[in-house]
């Protein structure tokens, strides 16, 4: 089942440390087809989708909502008020194999977790040997990837690495900048805000490991997760293909955007989603954007699934997912 437990901290979590504009959200007017996505890094790119209006020879107008968590994404796509939205991938999978008619189109980000401490001494994943390290979300898929990393580097949790689990990643940040914690794993854009919050309380918070590189040596394979995409709701993919696949291709041309203009992609994030305009423009480069589609990379997405799985798989929802799961556009 999913739970209210979400890896990418939202605009409300940043609210605590001061990181959110006052203003409310504010979305593009509602019209035929609304993209949803997180208050993250992804949903920048679905953002501009929406404001740049290409595909207008499909439908007349669109727009971007965010949603706050996993309860909330689940009843609009099971009503049928989210036909497209951001969502990590395990999320999708989990839906799928419980029944929900959804399909993955891409995977927009190839990893967003990093360990940020004020500790001089810890420089490399080797270095966190003894210490305590903050983790958000008890056996979610941010603490699933990291014990998989202990666990290929030769370390024991909870003997030679002890993990302190907090409800979410504004409360890891709180620790670090209280000085009730040395280092904590984030996901983007937390990692970056915490980054802010150390300068803003002269707090020396660095960014010290790349959790995506310690996937790389862990396993072997590239250093990229593919943690979080975009699912489609079958209805809409059996309505209207030619939609989805221009769609596809307007988010290619949006992550490109994004990635190359972090400073205008922040502004545009500050008007669609109400997160501080530079915070995101400074995690961008760290958010690892991507426009794959699913089948592309569905090597990549299995062997992350199956690694999920060997250690959770009720995070799945109990199977793999089906070959029909990974869309081609």
């Amino acid at each position: 089942m999913l739970t209210r437990r979400n890896f990418l901290a939202g605009a409300t979590s940043l609210s605590a440390v001061g990181l959110v504009n006052a203003s409310p959200l504010r979305a593009a007017a509602p019209g035929n087809l609304i993209l949803h996505g997180p208050p993250a890094g992804p949903s920048i790119a679905l953002a501009h989708v929406a404001a740049r209006g290409k595909l207008s020879h499909h439908v007349p107008q669109m727009g971007f909502k965010t949603w706050r968590n996993p309860d909330q994404l689940r009843a609009g796509v099971t009503s049928g008020t989210m036909q497209v939205t951001g969502t990590p991938t395990y999320v999708a999978a989990n839906m799928a194999n419980q029944g929900v008619g959804v399909r993955l189109l891409n995977v927009m980000t190839f990893g967003l977790l990093y360990v940020v401490s004020t500790d001089e001494s810890v420089n490399r994943f080797a270095d966190l040997a003894g210490k305590k390290v903050v983790m958000f979300y008890k056996n979610d898929m941010p603490d699933l990837v990291f014990q998989h990393v202990a666990r290929e580097s030769g370390m024991t949790i909870g003997k030679d690495v002890e993990l302190v689990y907090v409800s979410n990643p504004m409360q890891a940040i709180a620790m670090l900048i209280s000085g009730r914690a040395q280092t904590a794993v984030l996901p983007e854009p937390a990692a970056t805000a915490s980054l802010f919050q150390g300068l803003k309380n002269s707090v020396p918070v660095r960014r010290v490991i790349n959790l995506q590189d310690e996937w790389a040596r862990v396993t072997g394979r590239a250093p990229r997760i593919p943690q979080a995409g975009v699912l489609v709701a079958e209805p809409l993919l059996q309505s209207k293909p030619e939609l989805i696949k221009d769609l596809q291709q307007a988010i290619a041309g949006s992550v490109t955007w994004t990635t190359n203009n972090p400073a205008s992609a922040g502004a545009l994030s500050a008007d669609y989603m109400g997160v501080n305009a530079k915070v995101i423009e400074k995690s961008i480069p760290w958010c690892n954007l991507s426009s794959s589609t699913a089948k592309e990379v569905r090597d990549e997405l299995e062997f992350f699934f199956q690694t999920l799985y060997d250690t959770s798989p009720s995070i799945l929802g109990g199977k793999m997912p089906e070959a029909s799961f990974y869309l081609s556009a």
